[in-house]
Formats: C-alpha cells, structure tokens, sequence
C-alpha cells in the first residue's frame, strides 16, 4: 500500500520485462519489511526445487532476515546466494569506514535527504511560499557490496 513500495516492485518487474523475463508471482513475495519476514521468505525460497541463487528485497531490514537464514542454512551471501537490496542509508546501520567495500549490493536512497525535502516543502507550504502539490522523483545510485557475486555450484 505504500507508494515507494509499489514504485519498487514496478521498476523490478519492468527491469524483467527489459530482459525479457517475466515475472514468476510464485516467487515474489510481500508483507511487512521486517527482518523476521526476510528471514523466512529466505528459508521458504531456498527449500524450492530449484532454490533461489539470488534474492532481491525491499529494504535493508528484510536484507538482514535474508542474511540470518543463510547462515542458518551454513550458506554464504556473495557466494552461495546473492543479496540486492533497497538500502535506504538507515542511520543505526552505520556504514564502514572510508574505502571499505559496502556489505550489501544496494540500489540506495537517502531516508535523511528525503525527509529534509519534506520539511522544506512544509515550510514552503506553512509560509505560503507553495501551494500547488510537489513531488519529487530522485535517481538512485547502484553500490556494489559484498553480498553478490558469481554463485558456486550447489547440489
């Protein structure tokens, strides 16, 4: 229900279509963006037939659920399964130092910039500086981190 979230999932299926991949619903999932519900979206895609060899979430916080089962399963991100995740820039989360290559492979947008353009067209609208309806619509900037990669044989 949430517009950023539905913007999400369409530029996902419309990279697909590009591809000319088209989008098995059986393997798309959506709930809350928590970490227990990456965590068992994770265990449930990777006991199919045919176990997912890379996983694309929402949000950093499923990223980690997705991150707590395969090391439950004894696999490795980068590795054995590869991780894409929306990385808002979450500031409990905090990034490493200088140089360091990211943890997560990640599309990511600022939450703090965002909220910062909320509040100046609040205080454009409270000042009368702005009363027509804005939107913005920002770029995301693509980080590779660790967690994808060629993915080795699994039986």
């Amino acid at each position: 229900d949430m517009n950023f979230a539905a913007r999400r999932r369409q530029g996902f299926e419309d990279a697909l279509a590009d591809a000319r991949i088209t989008p098995d619903p059986a393997l798309m999932y959506s709930s809350d963006m928590i970490e227990p519900y990456g965590h068992d979206a994770t265990v449930e895609l990777l006991s199919l037939a045919e176990p997912a060899t890379a996983i694309v979430t929402s949000s950093i916080l499923p990223a980690l659920g997705v991150v707590r089962a395969l090391a439950e399963l004894g696999l490795r991100s980068g590795r054995d399964v590869s991780i894409l995740t929306y990385d808002d820039c979450l500031s409990f989360l905090k990034p490493p130092g200088q140089g360091a290559t990211p943890y997560f492979t990640s599309v990511r947008s600022s939450i703090h910039a965002a909220g910062a353009a909320v509040a100046r067209m609040l205080i454009d609208l409270i000042e009368g500086n702005g009363a027509e309806p804005v939107s913005e619509l920002w770029e995301a900037e693509l980080v590779i981190g660790q967690t994808t990669g060629p993915v080795a044989n699994r039986p």
